[in-house]
């Protein structure tokens, strides 16, 4: 496919993200259930959408992991014989050789599967992160379809846009959708593995502490204390470790808590602000909005 035409497709993609004009899909039948397929040399992606009666049966793949998230309605999904039902904020990566199925149980369901190959994602992240051993994901996980909907548009939207498309293209856009999911989801690769520069037990510590006292004033004085290093020496080791300064982490994690709130609860946008610990609203509005790609309004006017 001409990547002019590859481009066209990316539009309609966004212009209705239940649009049936498929590529490499000969079973009419599975286009009806099937609302968008994206193909890359390392990754695809596949969109369900509205059929109570759609299922895939028990299966593993080799070569790829597989993050399912659920844009609308439940999911049941099984994972290694485990039963889950996904619904909003909910999601499941199946790592390779894992045996995984899902199945629908309404008409208002949509669900998004993404796979990552196996070894095109393991290489980059060796070049990137310097890791040794293969990455291997936390089966459970917390991901915001509304998240998911935003980033893409944001993908999709610069190349659409892009005039001089050339031959490194497809490499920058799945450069683009490892860094965002090996940042999103957790795994040995991030966070609970860290490096020697920093123990084990410390580290967690260190982790536990800022989970506890994120809306608080946090110093980096007190995380390399209880890291028991000198404060230049904890920066740069957390900063290998986990891929973030401790700054970052604690506003990825101020910002996490405030998209919980903002789905779940009823507060205004500046009672959750002071809440996740913002000295103003404006300070939140404008690191809300570099983390998630939009304000806390739109977030909240748009989550499912």
């Amino acid at each position: 496919m001409k990547k002019g035409n590859y481009i066209v497709q990316i539009a309609e993609i966004f212009s209705n993200l239940s649009y049936n004009k498929l590529r490499n899909i000969d079973d009419k039948a599975e286009v009806k259930k099937m609302g968008l397929h994206l193909k890359l040399p390392n990754v695809q992606i596949f969109q369900f959408d509205g059929h109570s009666s759609w299922n895939d049966p028990a299966h593993s793949h080799q070569d790829c992991y597989q993050i399912s998230i659920p844009f609308n309605g439940n999911t049941i999904a099984t994972l290694n014989q485990k039963e889950k039902v996904l619904s909003s904020g909910n999601a499941i990566v199946a790592n390779p050789n894992s045996t995984h199925s899902h199945e629908f149980n309404s008409d208002s369901s949509s669900l998004v599967i993404l796979g990552l190959n196996r070894e095109g994602f393991n290489n980059w992240l060796c070049d990137e992160k310097a890791l040794k051993e293969e990455v291997n994901f936390y089966e459970d996980q917390q991901i915001f379809s509304n998240d998911v909907k935003l980033q893409m548009k944001q993908w999709f939207t610069h190349y659409i846009l892009k005039e001089d498309y050339q031959s490194s293209f497809m490499d920058d856009l799945e450069i683009s959708i490892f860094q965002y999911f090996s940042a999103l989801l957790r795994g040995s690769h991030n966070i609970k593995e860290p490096l020697q520069l920093v123990s084990d037990n410390h580290f967690n510590h260190v982790l536990d502490y800022i989970h506890s006292h994120y809306s608080d004033d946090i110093s980096v004085e007190t995380l390399a204390g209880i890291a028991q290093q000198s404060k230049y020496h904890f920066i740069r080791s957390f900063k290998l470790a986990t891929g973030f300064t401790p700054h970052q982490y604690v506003m990825i994690i101020k910002i996490k808590k405030a998209k919980e709130l903002l789905t779940i609860s009823n507060k205004t946008i500046t009672e959750i602000s002071y809440e996740v610990g913002f000295s103003s609203p404006s300070q939140f509005y404008k690191t809300f909005a570099n983390l998630v790609g939009c304000s806390p309004k739109k977030f909240r006017e748009h989550k499912d």
